[in-house]
């Protein structure tokens, strides 16, 4: 019953709007250079903090531990509530025990392997990474156009897909040239 709610408040016009001119920002954010002076700020703390003598490594590790796994929750529920679900079906401790263990197992091996291969299985930084990004900002206004969608009539809609697929295209044709 709260996700019929949650439903009937997403598709109103004005929440619609708002979510596109979201993506839209967020998508210019990407591309530019802006940068979150608060974060650079927790940031600070939390290296000092972890310096610090007076806690100890397990106290510090236990903090750092709890801040990160509070910022990874988003990306661990989906797959948690879908485990949880089988579970429920399932009825069964035992299958309910291999599922959320191999879901840990699953989620936390690459983790390690990444952390533990000194750099030799993460790639290099350089020119790459900027056409990540570029990628990104045009998923992200992609995002924008496809919330616009539920408002604008087909035929609008038709022309912005297309005038946003071709300005896509020729933005990276043009990347992809000057590579070159």
């Amino acid at each position: 019953s709260i996700g019929d709610g949650v439903q009937t408040i997403v598709r109103q016009d004005n929440i619609i709007i708002f979510m596109a001119l979201f993506f839209v920002v967020m998508a210019i954010v990407t591309v530019s250079n802006f940068s979150f002076s608060l974060i650079t700020k927790i940031n600070s703390n939390f290296i000092e903090f972890s310096k610090a003598k007076s806690f100890g490594p397990l106290v510090t590790a236990s903090i750092m531990g709890s801040v990160s796994a509070f910022i990874a929750t988003p990306c661990v529920t989906p797959p948690l509530a879908a485990a949880l679900g089988f579970i429920l079906q399932s009825n069964s401790i035992s299958s309910g025990f291999l599922a959320l263990f191999f879901l840990g197992l699953g989620m936390g091996a690459p983790l390690i392997l990444f952390g533990s291969s000194f750099n030799y299985l993460i790639p290099k930084s350089g020119r790459w990474m900027l056409e990540i990004k570029n990628l990104l900002a045009v998923i992200l206004l992609g995002t924008a156009v496809w919330f616009l969608e539920r408002i604008l009539i087909e035929s609008t809609m038709f022309v912005i897909w297309t005038i946003f697929t071709l300005s896509a295209i020729i933005f990276f044709s043009i990347r992809f040239a000057n590579y070159r």
